[in-house]
């Protein structure tokens, strides 16, 4: 009886064991902090794509924020590597199609993308979500460019009373193709951070200071 009370309980730690590592074997894990932005990764199951996430926090509002992720002709002002970015076509204010280019680093091929945004507004703690996920096949491809066939980023915007905005960037991109390793440790290390830090430069100027966004509320 004791023996099978022992066996019991040892069996009931290696699975307890093992579920504690499968969960934090996808927890995020932070990889960069510049300032006041941290940068994090975590994997995704049965593939061997990473997703990023970057987070910070800027004096702001919402409607300066969302201005700025939709002024698609600007994004390679402050998006890392973007040399392209238009909106497609405007379903509504809330939900577009969007087009962006990604001017990679020689020998790498050009990446390009089409994605459909939607935004919501949590009528709680009026926080914002911005999800946009992959469509490929809205718009025939274009020569010496490779069509990105994954992608899904999310936008979360979280004001505070004292008039800042949490700001937290996950993405998660498959870029296919032949990618060195040195570029995808590039890509996952560098770029989504250096779009913050874009992003939080273009908070700082004075282009989007009186953005009001009428389908927004503002805590």
């Amino acid at each position: 009886m004791i023996l099978k009370r022992i066996s019991s309980t040892l069996l009931c730690l290696v699975i307890i064991s093992g579920f504690c590592y499968s969960q934090s074997e996808y927890d995020w894990k932070l990889v960069k902090t510049q300032g006041d932005i941290k940068a994090y990764v975590r994997k995704l199951p049965n593939t061997k794509i990473r997703s990023v996430k970057v987070e910070t926090t800027a004096q702001t509002s919402l409607s300066e924020l969302v201005s700025i992720i939709k002024d698609a002709p600007r994004h390679p002002e402050w998006v890392y590597l973007n040399s392209k970015s238009q909106i497609l076509d405007t379903i509504s204010q809330q939900n577009w199609i969007f087009y962006g280019m990604s001017d990679l680093p020689w020998p790498i091929s050009d990446r390009d993308f089409v994605t459909k945004a939607v935004i919501t507004q949590d009528t709680a703690d009026l926080s914002v979500e911005i999800i946009s996920v992959g469509i490929p096949d809205y718009i025939p491809e274009v020569e010496d460019c490779i069509r990105i066939e994954l992608v899904h980023s999310k936008w979360l915007l979280i004001p505070h009373n004292d008039g800042t905005v949490k700001i937290t960037l996950e993405l998660t991109v498959d870029l296919g193709g032949k990618i060195p390793s040195w570029f995808i440790n590039l890509a996952v290390a560098k770029g989504p951070m250096q779009t913050m830090i874009g992003l939080v430069n273009t908070i700082n100027g004075d282009c989007y200071k009186n953005s009001k966004v009428g389908y927004l509320t503002e805590l």
